[in-house]
């Protein structure tokens, strides 16, 4: 029991017990309340392709309007400017080379990539873009796909994404990393890119169309050959990047 004086008198208040509200464990708690609103949305989304799938024009009329709110959420882009390209260094393998590309998909946003190329072949050659997924090394990964590919005459283009490989954004001042992982970090930009109007999504599109048309300027590349591909984010990325342009 606690006394608390006052100019009056004396108010006497009872010790409460233990008072609990809202543990996190309770279909009440924040993370519940924001998954159920999800699934309301999935099951709309759900009905809607079900409707759809009842005739070809009832898809195709479903397909533009997806695209139609995807261009809404992505917004617009700026004008294309010179990509600024510099070739920085070259790497040997067995069948190709790797060229280290560095380019600007807007004026001051440099983005590096690695260019697998196929040696003795009859150019041009088919090309394709490599998505990376979330690993914090970006291009610098082992990849066996590209080296793959290059071997047998198609050569791939692999970009680092934003916050990643070479262009990692969150750093202390030794350049290390400061958040546990990639997708950490695409998270907490994705926060800062939605208070300027923008998204990671819609950042991640445009370098990657950058770099397409990096490779529409070679002439050793077949510009009606060109394809895009990856896998786990990089999957994400491709998804992004055919929603926009579709083949």
């Amino acid at each position: 029991m606690c006394r608390f004086g006052n100019m009056g008198g004396t108010v006497v208040v009872s010790a409460q017990g233990e008072f609990k509200a809202l543990p996190w464990s309770q279909s009440t708690a924040y993370n519940s309340y924001l998954m159920r609103d999800v699934h309301r949305q999935f099951a709309s989304r759900q009905l809607a392709i079900q409707q759809a799938f009842t005739s070809p024009a009832g898809m195709q009329e479903y397909l533009e309007g997806c695209r139609e709110r995807y261009k809404q959420i992505v917004g617009t882009f700026p004008e294309k400017e010179n990509l600024n390209v510099q070739v920085v260094g070259k790497i040997q393998g067995t069948g190709y080379h790797i060229e280290k590309i560095i380019f600007e998909s807007k004026p001051g946003r440099y983005v590096t990539a690695h260019l697998y190329m196929p040696e003795n072949m009859t150019v041009p050659v088919p090309a394709t873009l490599e998505l990376c997924g979330h690993g914090l090394n970006g291009k610098g990964s082992s990849s066996h796909a590209a080296m793959l590919m290059a071997s047998n005459g198609i050569a791939v283009l692999v970009v680092d994404p934003i916050g990643q490989g070479e262009r990692l954004q969150l750093i202390d001042r030794e350049g290390k990393p400061l958040t546990r992982g990639a997708t950490t970090e695409h998270t907490l930009l994705n926060a800062g890119f939605n208070l300027l109007g923008t998204s990671l999504a819609a950042q991640e599109y445009w370098d990657n169309h950058r770099a397409l048309d990096y490779l529409l300027t070679r002439k050793d590349i077949d510009p009606e050959r060109i394809g895009v591909y990856g896998s786990s984010g990089g999957g994400t990325q491709t998804a992004y990047y055919i929603g926009l342009d579709p083949v």
